[in-house]
């Protein structure tokens, strides 16, 4: 398994404890993300991961290389996701899985309505599209992924909705502390 944009490796991990023996690689492309995943590695047993860095645009691995590709949350970030989904193809072994997810921030709603928030989703909006990106990816991934090479694609979508106090300040945490750690 691939996981591509591996962050901090939490999900990375999960994954490894899913298919051991079986290897996965994560792979992220800030090299202080990824100390801080090899970190969270040395906390368990694992012996099946190992984290690189590198890009999705010109993954570091042969063709046909892996059985998944997993992507959480990673193309709304990217200028140009078509080419992400045909780089993650062509490291796919034939009959392989492309995992991906991500969001439409467009359509998460929290209530009560906080101007903080408000705030965040209009700045996250203004910066993602100042740099070709796009927080409300979700809405068209599916195309983005054919574009990028493949031709069974099996799509869902789910508003979120945050009402609960903890909800809309886990959300509102967990932005804060990657805006903080990407201006260290």
């Amino acid at each position: 398994v691939l996981d591509v944009g591996c962050g901090p490796g939490t999900i990375t991990t999960g994954l490894a404890r899913a298919v051991a023996p079986g290897e996965v690689v994560g792979l992220d492309v800030v090299a202080a993300v990824l100390e801080e995943a090899r970190a969270h590695l040395a906390t368990t047993n694992l012996r099946n991961v190992r984290f690189q860095e590198g890009s999705v645009y010109a993954l570091p691995f042969e063709d046909a290389s892996f059985d998944v590709v997993h992507m959480h949350q990673v193309m709304q970030h990217l200028a140009r996701p078509a080419d992400a989904a045909r780089e993650a193809c062509r490291v796919l072994r034939p009959g392989g899985l492309l995992a991906v997810r991500d969001a439409d921030y467009a359509t998460m709603i929290h209530w009560p309505r906080t101007p903080g928030i408000e705030r965040w989703l209009e700045l996250y909006h203004a910066v993602a599209h100042r740099n070709g990106a796009d927080p409300d990816m979700g809405r068209w991934l599916h195309a983005a992924v054919i574009e990028g090479g493949l031709d069974v694609v099996a799509t869902s979508a789910t508003p979120k909705l945050f009402t609960a106090r903890e909800d809309v300040l886990n959300w509102g945490d967990s932005w804060s502390e990657q805006i903080g750690r990407a201006h260290v």
